[in-house]
C-alpha cells in the first residue's frame, strides 16, 4: 500500500484541526480523527497511527480518504447526526445536506395515568 504523502493540509486546515484536538469539550471520536489527520500530515504511517490509537490501519486510511474527498466536516460527523432538543427548540448538527426525520409521539407514562 502506498505511503500517504505528508504536507497535504493547508495552514488554515492544520490550525483548525489543532484547535479541535486541544478543545477540552471536543467529542473524543472527533478529536481522534483530527489527531490521525494531523499525524498523517506530519508523515506518520497509517500503521503507526493505528497502533498508537489502538485501531485498524484501514480505518486511518479511510479517514484520510474521506478527508480528501469530502473535507473535515464530513469526517468530523462521520455520517452521524446529533439532534439537540432544548426548551422546545430543535437544533441539528450534522454534515451539509443531512436530513432528520423525527417521528415523535407524545405519550403519557403509565404511572401518571388515573
Amino acid at each position: 500500500m502506498p505511503m500517504i504523502r505528508p504536507g497535504f493540509l493547508s495552514s488554515a486546515d492544520r490550525i483548525e484541526l489543532e484547535a479541535c484536538v486541544r478543545r477540552q469539550r471536543e467529542d473524543h471520536g472527533i478529536a481522534r480523527r483530527a489527531n490521525a489527520i494531523l499525524l498523517l500530515d506530519d508523515g506518520e504511517s497509517c500503521a503507526r497511527i493505528a497502533k498508537f490509537l489502538y485501531m485498524d490501519d484501514d480505518t486511518i486510511r479511510g479517514w484520510h480518504k474521506t478527508y480528501l474527498q469530502d473535507g473535515w466536516d464530513a469526517l468530523a460527523y462521520d455520517g452521524w447526526c446529533r439532534v439537540v432538543i432544548n426548551c422546545g427548540s430543535l437544533r441539528v448538527d450534522g454534515p451539509p445536506a443531512s436530513f432528520v426525520d423525527l417521528n415523535c409521539e407524545s405519550q403519557t407514562h403509565p404511572a401518571l395515568t388515573d
